[in-house]
């Protein structure tokens, strides 16, 4: 194999770049000082002519009263629709629920007799009853468990028009159901339909689970982003990624991004999940850098890993030089690390702010907001980009200090989540192709 064909090989393992970036080089002697940090990951491109993995895909389809007519029409075409674009050596499992959990397709090898088999199963299904979502969700992961391979991640899709009223029905219940079972490799990617599902909770279990949220307004849209999740699976090229953040003594750690992180007492471990081709996630935290210096400058190590154990990526290292206040007032800015940095505070804000318009808290609604506009005025009011970020959420403040429709909230909340986790506004994974 030549050189180049090696360089090629190896662009199809795992991340083919991780870089750090702060908005400052300085902090205050005598003071603690909050800095921005930006983490890119970047996932390497798919090469054509390797094989593969196989794809486990189950679906939880909600088949409640609601869901009734034209919606489970359409939910059930864009099942089997997804389900076509599976191939040999892929498995595959449907279960349906309301009051109730069927499984129509148990785990199985997709055949061209299988699949026939849960398209038939399907077509007689009906919506009836009301929604237990745990259960459904439930069982179409012990399907894929049954038949899971060693060291492959499956993937359960739920979609759901309705809230989950019958069984387990908190958000932090089903977000630590799906912690579980993404643990043990089977990932959660929820769908909602319309304008009754909860979407707090149909967030919280995508992200403990590792998987995308999506807002469908429309069930007509279902069998596009079915067929996107089908696509994303067949393309994944590093699974269960891993960023640990190792801050020296005395600098203090937050993530903005909402990504499942935890605090090892040690260092911050943020779990990305499966990447697929070409996928950009871009990681944003803040670091409340020590007043004092107790030698070596105070700093971040950046280290990458994934299922297989760590990335043959180099580490990367932030540091900051304590200085006087003149210093510091006088030192450049990245605003590239900024305008990310104030992509993701007006997301988190503006999620914060949505069930209490509900509520009728406006006062609060404009507290908050108002709050988060002064943070993005200090990050770079004169910055265009940020003068955006600051436009946008000036107008969802005006607009969430009143009442607004339910499909409103329902879309600032896919956007915020989707810039939170640093996916697109449709809430699937971003791709930047490796030049």
């Amino acid at each position: 194999m030549s050189q180049n064909e090696l360089q090629e090989e190896n662009l199809n393992d795992g991340l083919s770049a991780l870089t750090a970036s702060t908005d400052r080089q300085l902090g205050r002697a005598g003071a603690r000082s909050l800095r921005y940090l930006q983490i890119g990951v970047q996932a390497s491109h798919a090469q054509t002519h390797k094989e593969r993995q196989p794809v486990q895909i189950a679906f939880a389809l909600d088949r409640s009263g609601s869901m009734g007519g034209e919606k489970m029409t359409l939910a059930k075409q864009a099942v089997v629709a997804a389900l076509s674009q599976l191939e040999k050596g892929d498995q595959f499992a449907v279960t349906v629920f309301d009051d109730h959990v069927d499984v129509v397709a148990a785990a199985a090898d997709v055949t061209t007799k299988s699949l026939a088999q849960a398209k038939r199963a399907l077509d007689g299904v009906e919506a009836r009853g009301s929604t237990a979502l745990y259960a459904g969700w439930d069982t179409a992961c012990g399907e894929l468990a049954r038949v899971q391979k060693q060291g492959t991640m499956g993937r359960c899709i739920v979609v759901t028009d309705g809230q989950a009223n019958h069984g387990p029905s908190s958000p932090l219940e089903l977000a630590e159901a799906a912690r579980r079972r993404r643990a043990a490799g089977i990932a959660t990617t929820a769908l909602g339909i319309g304008e009754d599902f909860n979407e707090e909770l149909l967030a919280a279990m995508s992200k403990a689970g590792a998987g995308q949220f999506y807002y469908v307004r429309s069930a007509a849209q279902l069998a596009s982003i079915l067929s996107t999740e089908i696509n994303d699976a067949m393309d994944v090229v590093a699974r269960g990624v891993v960023v640990e953040l190792w801050p020296s003594d005395g600098v203090r750690l937050e993530l903005l991004s909402d990504l499942p992180a935890i605090w090892t007492g040690t260092h911050l471990r943020v779990e990305l999940g499966d990447l697929v081709s070409d996928q950009r996630i871009d990681l944003v935290a803040t670091a409340l850098l020590p007043r004092v210096s107790g030698g070596d400058p105070p700093s971040v190590e950046v280290r990458a890993s994934d299922a297989d154990g760590p990335l043959e990526l180099p580490v990367q290292l932030v540091q900051w030089k304590l200085a006087n206040h003149r210093a510091n007032d006088g030192q450049p800015r990245d605003f590239g690390v900024l305008r990310a940095a104030a992509a993701v505070v007006a997301a988190r804000a503006l999620l914060g702010v949505l069930e209490r318009n509900r509520r009728g808290e406006f006062t609060v609604v404009r507290k908050r907001l108002d709050e988060a506009l002064a943070q993005l005025h200090n990050m770079g009011k004169d910055d265009p980009e940020i003068r955006v970020h600051i436009a946008q959420l000036t107008e969802a403040r005006d607009q969430l200090s009143h009442f607004v429709e339910e499909y409103a909230l329902k879309e600032m909340h896919m956007r915020g989540t989707s810039v939170a986790r640093s996916k697109d506004l449709c809430g699937a994974p971003m791709r930047s192709p490796v030049r």
